[in-house]
């Protein structure tokens, strides 16, 4: 009935830990696993190649997340296609809720849940986890991680994961395929061009996977950065909402220190005011009392590393420069 789709590199021991939370439910359920070893990583390579009942691809030169998908696409035999990341695991009852979900939206054309943090998330990882819970942090986009809510409800590309994303496989057969000209983002063009067609998008909070989150800084401020460079691209190419200018402002803010002193000092008080009671409420809610520090500092980090890559892609573009 569906095929998963997994991109990896470098990352066997959490593969494995995907893999195995997949494995459990493959006898019964006997769906297609297609996995792309998107690069040079010989571990990962002899891992796969000695598992018979995969389909393995590899490209030896890294391909763009899009393109890497794209290829895996070309595989896909089963009516739905389910996409994992490589650091994500599936929960016990996680195939019967969704198997249930498809027949009870019998029109749906995408189904996507959320994604939480594994029961042994700790430190950075598991405070990111929890940060891009907060609307504060991630805007509208933060419904892709919170499991607030019971019931689905129609969605857009805001409400929506490439690391819990069930997609209807007919869409492949009309040629739609990811963008292959992007580093980050590309699953956000591929949900535009489906909602284009149809209102049959669907988000269900209670859908979870638990994913394994970036445990050092410098991983968290590049994908942030990358982040705003490529949805400001998006914005420039396919349009979207206005409050994704808010973190490009929020960076602008800062040089109000020099000509405006009190009105910054004012402006930093209230955003500190905000964002320790949002970090509050959601470290009690998880009970992850130690995070709440943690949730303060990133806010900060990935708002303005984010706001960074997005008005960088603004000078590249003004420039005439080529997007990167």
């Amino acid at each position: 009935m569906f095929s998963v789709i997994i991109i990896t590199r470098d990352r066997l021991a959490l593969l494995q830990k995907c893999l195995d939370s997949l494995e459990v439910f493959r006898a019964a359920l006997k769906f297609e696993l297609i996995i792309v070893l998107n690069g040079e990583d010989p571990l990962s390579h002899a891992f796969l190649n000695d598992k018979p009942d995969i389909t393995f691809l590899y490209s030896s030169q890294p391909l763009a997340p899009g393109a890497a998908r794209n290829l895996a696409l070309e595989n896909v035999t089963k009516e739905w296609t389910f996409f994992i990341d490589d650091d994500a695991q599936v929960p016990p009852d996680y195939f019967s809720y969704a198997l249930k979900l498809l027949k009870d939206i019998p029109k749906a054309q995408v189904i996507g849940g959320s994604d939480t943090f594994p029961h042994d998330s700790k430190g950075l990882a598991l405070a990111t986890s929890l940060t891009l819970e907060s609307p504060l942090c991630t805007g509208l986009t933060s419904r892709r991680h919170s499991q607030s809510g019971l019931k689905p409800v129609r969605a857009d590309e805001t409400s929506l994961t490439s690391c819990n994303l069930w997609v209807r496989s007919h869409w492949w057969l009309k040629g739609l395929r990811f963008p292959e000209n992007y580093v980050r983002g590309e699953e956000t063009i591929l949900l535009k061009m489906i909602s284009l067609q149809t209102d049959e998008l669907w988000y269900v909070p209670t859908l979870k996977v638990a994913h394994q989150r970036r445990d050092n800084l410098k991983s968290i401020v590049r994908a942030s950065y990358k982040g705003g460079y490529y949805r400001a691209r998006t914005l420039r190419e396919y349009g979207g909402d206005w409050w994704f200018w808010l973190a490009p402002v929020f960076v602008i803010l800062h040089f109000s220190a020099i000509a405006m002193p009190p009105f910054f000092y004012g402006c930093v008080i209230l955003w500190l005011s905000l964002v320790s009671l949002v970090s509050l409420k959601i470290s009690i809610e998880h009970k992850k009392y130690s995070s709440f520090f943690y949730m303060i500092a990133l806010h900060w980090i990935i708002l303005f590393s984010y706001g960074l890559g997005f008005i960088k892609f603004q000078t590249d573009d003004w420039s005439g420069g080529e997007p990167k």
